[in-house]
């Protein structure tokens, strides 16, 4: 099911209102941050948006949410992955019926399963919504991996479209590109790298930190996709000294709150992922100014885009 995906894609956290609930509103408010900033759409649900820590109903509700919020102005990627096929299947038919424009999945968790089960549980996933599906490769969560040789078992299965990688091993993405060609699409997953995967033949990119400085990641890819390669390797540079900082706590955590810094409150993690301490922030918040984040970052990549 040839269906290309390119850009930026902000693995978009999931706002939680005092109560500890699903918060709609700030959902919307997120996406009036970020559309503006040149963004291609969204994933949500996924490891960002904590949905291993949401029950179904909730993760419908944000899937329909964020279709509503991005409307036409960039599509919207739902990971639909749980513990059993039943509700994987239930989530990916809704993402389906509410307009998602892709479906993504870990592979099955916690059980052993053989490479025919997985493919077995990505067949039943992929029928279930009709739309393009991207298997999510995240070893260092999963410990299991998928290289090219691996993949070509699912080209039987009519909706796999391709695979967001979030793996360092950029030798394996490469090999992908080699066997698939230019219609299956290959999302870099780790932020660090995004220059990186783009280079080795990503088609675009999903992350965490796409969240508080969509406008740095928009910015390289543009500057690669141009053919400015050393501008993107640039701001690649500069935007991992953000990350360096972000990632020195939970980073799924901290990401809410630097949306805090850039003026977006989507509320606090859901436990029992845990709130930064106040001195954490606080020596957060200190060593972001010192680099001169977010003006100077958030200046610079946007009168980049402007050229």
């Amino acid at each position: 099911m040839p269906s290309k995906f390119k850009g930026v894609f902000p693995a978009v956290v999931t706002p939680i209102d005092a109560r500890g609930r699903f918060n709609p509103d700030a959902m919307h408010k997120l996406a009036q941050f970020l559309i503006p900033k040149g963004v291609h759409g969204c994933y949500v649900t996924g490891s960002t948006g904590e949905g291993l820590l949401l029950n179904v109903k909730e993760r419908k509700a944000v899937a329909k949410t964020a279709v509503e919020a991005f409307g036409k102005k960039g599509k919207v990627i739902v990971h639909i992955g749980a513990m059993g096929t039943r509700d994987t299947a239930d989530l990916a038919a809704h993402a389906a019926e509410v307009g998602a424009a892709g479906i993504s999945s870990i592979p099955p968790i916690y059980f052993p399963h053989t490479m025919g089960d997985i493919i077995e549980y990505y067949r039943a996933v992929g029928k279930a919504a009709g739309i393009p599906m991207f298997v999510y490769s995240i070893p260092a969560l999963l410990n299991r991996s998928f290289t090219a040789d691996d993949l070509a078992r699912f080209r039987e299965i009519p909706e796999f479209a391709g695979i967001k990688f979030t793996d360092y091993n950029l030798y394996e993405l490469r090999n992908m590109r080699d066997d698939f060609g230019p219609d299956f699409t290959i999302f870099n997953g780790y932020d660090q790298v995004f220059a990186c995967g783009l280079a080795m033949g990503a088609d675009a990119g999903i992350g965490s930190t796409y969240n508080f400085m969509p406008e740095m990641f928009v910015a390289v890819y543009k500057a690669f996709t141009s053919g400015d390669t050393a501008k993107a390797f640039d701001f690649q540079h500069k935007l991992n000294r953000i990350i360096r900082i972000a990632i020195r706590g939970n980073a799924l955590a901290t990401t809410k709150v630097m949306l805090r810094f850039r003026g977006v409150d989507c509320g606090k993690p859901i436990p029992p992922i845990r709130e930064p301490l106040p001195n954490e922030i606080e020596e957060t918040e200190g060593d972001l100014k010192k680099l001169g984040f977010p003006d100077e970052y958030v200046k610079e990549a946007v009168e980049y885009m402007k050229k």
